[in-house]
């Protein structure tokens, strides 16, 4: 496991304890829609910021313009978008039914969340053939359809 990987794992408590801290100003009652919304958003920003921090500590050399063309897609990133798609046809087609949110509530939700993303964050979907399988360093993967 790799010193980025053990900070994000220290994070995951952190946030999610900080989530739990600041609950109050949190509804307590939320959309389904709005909450999928949420966790999708917050899927898509944890995998967006995980990135950025790869591409800043990795920077590729300017004449190295051999990365593999694929048809593939990041597997959080699939998830995180088919959630937003989900959560705005919820909102969309008025089928919004309300979730009760307590305080602790917020905070296992981030938990799991984060969690998640963490455990999928090297599973890319391929689409050609059909499959999903594991690459470290997806990142450099260029996507073609």
């Amino acid at each position: 496991m790799t010193i980025i990987e053990k900070i994000e794992l220290g994070l995951i408590p952190a946030l999610a304890t900080l989530t739990g801290t600041w609950s109050a100003l949190l509804p307590t009652q939320i959309g389904l829609g709005r909450l999928c919304l949420l966790v999708s958003a917050l899927l898509l920003g944890q995998s967006l910021i995980r990135d950025l921090v790869l591409l800043a500590r990795n920077r590729p050399l300017a004449g190295n313009s051999q990365q593999p063309a694929m048809r593939c897609l990041c597997l959080e990133s699939t998830i995180g978008s088919s959630g937003i798609v989900a959560g705005a046809l919820v909102l969309g087609l008025g089928l919004d039914y309300p979730i009760d949110m307590p305080f602790w509530l917020w905070s296992i939700v981030t938990a799991a969340v984060l969690t998640f993303g963490f455990v999928i964050k090297d599973y890319v979907l391929q689409w050609r053939p059909f499959g999903f399988y594991r690459d470290k360093d997806h990142i450099n993967i260029v996507v073609k359809w």
